[in-house]
C-alpha cells in the first residue's frame, strides 16, 4: 500500500497501440495478410501457367511433399506465410523454373520489407535466415557454374 496521499498518486496512462497509419503502413494487418495470401496464390497460378496443373507435378517442381504443397497453394498456411526454410527448399530445387524463382524472390523482398504485417522481431529472424540461405544458394550456384566451366 502506498503511503502517499491519494492526491499525489499517479496512475499509469493506458498504453495506446499505434494505428497502421501511425506506423507508416498504408493497410491494416488483415489487408497485409490478404496481400500475402494473394502473392502465394500467384505462385500457384504461375505453376499452372507453366504447365504443372496437378498437385503431384507441382510438388515435384517445388521439391516439397504433396501435403506441404497443398497447404501452400491453397493459402491455408499459418498467417505468418511461407517460412524461410520452405523457401530455401524450393529455391534449392534444381528443376525450379526461372519465372517461379523470380516470384519467390519477389515474395521474399516484400516480406523482408514488412509489407505483410510481421513484427520487427519476426522480420529480423526471417531476414537472417534468408541471408544465410542466400549464401548457401549462391554457393550451390557457384559450384554448378564451376562444374559446367570445367566439365567435371
Amino acid at each position: 500500500m502506498s503511503t502517499r496521499p491519494a492526491s499525489e498518486r499517479t496512475t499509469a496512462a493506458p498504453v495506446k497501440r499505434a494505428t497502421a497509419s501511425e506506423r507508416g503502413c498504408c493497410c491494416t494487418t488483415s489487408e497485409m495478410k490478404a496481400k500475402q495470401a494473394n502473392k502465394i496464390r500467384e505462385i500457384g497460378l504461375t505453376l499452372i501457367r507453366l504447365g504443372f496443373p496437378s498437385l503431384d507435378m507441382q510438388a515435384q517442381v517445388l521439391g516439397l511433399p504433396r501435403s506441404t504443397t497443398w497447404t501452400i497453394l491453397k493459402a491455408s498456411h499459418k498467417s505468418s506465410g511461407l517460412s524461410a526454410s520452405t523457401i530455401v527448399r524450393i529455391l534449392s530445387n534444381p528443376g525450379l523454373p526461372v519465372e517461379l524463382k523470380l516470384k519467390l524472390l519477389d515474395y521474399v523482398r516484400e516480406k523482408e520489407a514488412g509489407l505483410y504485417g510481421d513484427s520487427p522481431t519476426k522480420l529480423r529472424r526471417f531476414t537472417a535466415r534468408m541471408s544465410d540461405a542466400r549464401l548457401m544458394i549462391d554457393a550451390i550456384g557457384d559450384l554448378k557454374m564451376c562444374v559446367r566451366r570445367n566439365r567435371i
